[in-house]
């Protein structure tokens, strides 16, 4: 502390370095009028600190997922993850997709059942590690899944406490981000306020998926 009052003292004591400095301050505030000099979150979900929460990610998607929902991509992105896991729906309008199902001692993140196909159970994972015996138990309780997915930053992994490894598919957060940005690009905000606000509030997810995920 010492050393930098000394430091601005020299400094004051030298008109041109003062008036630079001054320069300088006023070029900054030029900048932060013009709204060029700004930091932080720029993102709900970060502002709120909640870019980790694994149980808001899955409810977000569970949105995405639903044909019904007023974000108004329809069955776009339920039908590329039903295409993605190998699955041939012809009705993908008529999923369901739930979120934090229960069977015996496990539970399932995202459960998306169709009405042609086993559908598809998600496991999803941001920081979290593995439960106990987590991907054998999922494979038992949902037996009659067709297809399992293993959600993760960089879907590059299964599970390491599968027992049954050629059921799961992995999958990454960005790839599903990047499908929901394509399809919000190619489908009407419509003039409903509240379509509008779920479009946005949908690419608002996205935003943070693609910055924090990848």
């Amino acid at each position: 502390m010492d050393r930098l009052a000394r430091a601005w003292a020299l400094v004051s004591t030298r008109p041109e370095w003062v008036s630079r400095l001054g320069d300088m301050q006023a070029a900054q505030q030029r900048i932060v009028d013009a709204g060029g000099w700004m930091a932080g979150p720029s993102t709900l979900i970060d502002v709120l600190g909640l870019t980790s929460n694994e149980v808001l990610h899955c409810r977000v998607l569970r949105w995405l997922l639903d044909p019904l929902a007023r974000h108004g991509i329809g069955t776009l992105l339920v039908g590329d993850l039903l295409k993605r896991c190998g699955l041939n729906e012809p009705q993908p309008e008529r999923s369901r997709v739930t979120v934090e199902e229960t069977r015996g001692d496990t539970r399932a993140d995202i459960i998306v059942t169709t009405p042609n196909t086993g559908g598809v159970i998600v496991e999803a994972k941001v920081y979290a590690t593995e439960g106990v015996r987590q991907g054998e138990r999922i494979e038992a309780e949902w037996h009659d899944a067709e297809r399992l997915v293993f959600l993760t930053i960089h879907g590059e992994r299964l599970p390491d406490t599968s027992a049954s490894r050629e059921r799961w598919l992995p999958l990454s957060w960005g790839w599903l981000a990047e499908r929901t940005r394509t399809h919000l690009a190619a489908t009407s905000d419509g003039s409903e306020a509240a379509r509008q606000a779920a479009r946005h509030a949908a690419s608002e997810w996205t935003a943070t998926v693609l910055r924090n995920f990848v």
